[in-house]
């Protein structure tokens, strides 16, 4: 037998671990602070102390372990001030605490380490803003370092934030509340039950009451307010006519709001044009009331339009152009309107209608041209009401207005209903006020008996 020699040679292959080539094109780990730059914080003047948290993040693929120190450094408000322009101050001492470990280690492929300090709302307050609410300015400059990663190159204020402090007012006020106008005939029966909140944009550690006020001077200058604004003329709706269904008025410790019901009777509310006003009137220390104080229910009770079909108008002038004549203003059709004549040559619209018998009259409901129709919000600004048993001419003399209102229209108004004095009259006159030359009216109705 043969036998076959078969001759194995071995070549040495040598490894080193200074040649590891798995770490070759990775990212070298780096550190900075998430969040970084000018941080602001807010917070209420409650009399207590508030806990900010920072994280140091560790990026890269190579899990190398590093230790990370926090320090409060204020030569970095000056590098700040320098770089960016602006003008920090260092908070005063007593004003903050770091209760917690200022050195971390971030281990292998750990990302994160957090960081936290105390500080209280009242001393900052008294020290730094001497007692004055919604400032800032002074701030409390964190830094970070890494003993064996570099801190990140790729954001410029990666190793530091400056905490700028900025205390508010504590204060409880109507959050919601919004509502669209109710407008009903009077007579109508019914109740309609409506609900806000109240709160407060923190939450208390303890509950916190409140109360309505029932003040009638502070309700009626809501009133005045209201109808000044919004050149209207509303009332006071009378205490019977709505009733509060919530009787407990506590925002409860740890929630930040509370519901409030209450109802309207229709059947109680008499005809004409009335506010409901629920406003806020004290709450516990360290509390106070804020400028969403109050909520307004507009109600317009109205009753059933006078029949026009034996009514005749005049004016002081009128344009000639088709569906602009007087005729539109008394044909129910809100897409024709009067319009003054062109050219300013009325300074003094009028509009002078025979009811052709004497009527009750109650409320004047004028439609405006509508803005789609090309009507100016700024030219019908107001409209005085004169009324007379015996005939009139347009220019006489009609004595003291049942009525004078100012007005604003805008691109949401239909109608705009004017409250009188109840009057007896077969005749009646419109002043109206203009700033331009485009008063335009679709329609005229009087509400009465």
């Amino acid at each position: 037998m043969k036998k076959i020699l078969i001759a194995a040679i071995f070549t040495p292959v040598f490894f080193s671990s200074c040649d590891d080539t798995r770490l070759w094109g990775l990212e070298p780990d780096k550190v900075y602070l998430k969040q970084n730059g000018v941080l602001e914080e807010v917070a209420y003047d409650l009399d207590r102390t508030e806990t900010v948290e920072l994280w140091a993040v560790k990026s890269g693929y190579r899990g190398e372990s590093t230790t990370v120190k926090f320090s409060v450094n204020p030569e970095l408000i000056l590098r700040h001030n320098e770089e960016y322009g602006t003008d920090f101050k260092m908070i005063p001492d007593g004003c903050y605490e770091v209760d917690t470990p200022r050195e971390f280690e971030i281990k292998g492929t750990d990302q994160y380490a957090k960081f936290s300090f105390k500080y209280d709302t009242g001393k900052i307050l008294e020290k730094a803003y001497q007692g004055a609410y919604d400032r800032s300015g002074y701030v409390l400059p964190i830094q970070i370092r890494s003993s064996d990663v570099m801190i990140t190159d790729e954001i410029e204020t990666g190793d530091y934030a400056l905490i700028n402090f900025s205390i508010r007012e504590p204060v409880i006020e109507i959050l919601n509340g919004n509502y669209s106008d109710l407008s009903f005939t009077v007579g109508e029966e019914g109740v309609l039950n409506y609900s806000f909140d109240v709160g407060m944009p923190f939450r208390p550690d303890t509950d916190v009451a409140y109360t309505f006020t029932e003040d009638d001077a502070v309700l009626q200058s809501i009133v005045d307010g209201y109808n000044a604004s919004s050149s209207v003329q509303y009332t006071l709706a009378p205490r019977e006519a709505y009733s509060m269904l919530t009787t407990d008025f506590t925002v409860g410790a740890g929630t930040d709001r509370a519901t409030v019901e209450f109802n309207v009777d229709k059947s109680l509310m008499p005809f004409g044009n009335h506010l409901i006003v629920l406003a806020l009137g004290s709450a516990d220390a360290p509390m106070s009331i804020g400028e969403n104080s109050h909520i307004i229910l507009p109600v317009s009770v109205v009753t059933e339009r006078i029949d026009r079909s034996n009514w005749t108008v005049t004016a002081s002038s009128s344009s000639t152009a088709a569906g602009e004549t007087l005729e539109s203003i008394i044909d129910d059709n809100i897409n024709t309107f009067w319009h003054l004549a062109y050219g300013g040559v009325d300074n003094n619209p009028r509009l002078l209608y025979d009811m052709g018998e004497s009527r009750m009259m109650y409320q004047v409901e004028i439609w405006p041209r509508r803005f789609d129709q090309g009507g100016n919000g700024t030219s019908l600004i107001g409209c005085a009401v004169y009324a007379s048993e015996t005939p009139l001419g347009i220019d006489d003399d009609w004595g003291e207005p049942i009525a004078d209102v100012n007005i604003q229209v805008v691109a949401t108004t239909m109608s705009i209903m004017i409250n009188v004095e109840h009057t007896q009259a077969r005749y009646f006159l419109l002043k109206m006020r203009r700033n331009t030359n485009q008063v335009g009216i679709n329609e005229v109705y009087v509400r009465g008996q």
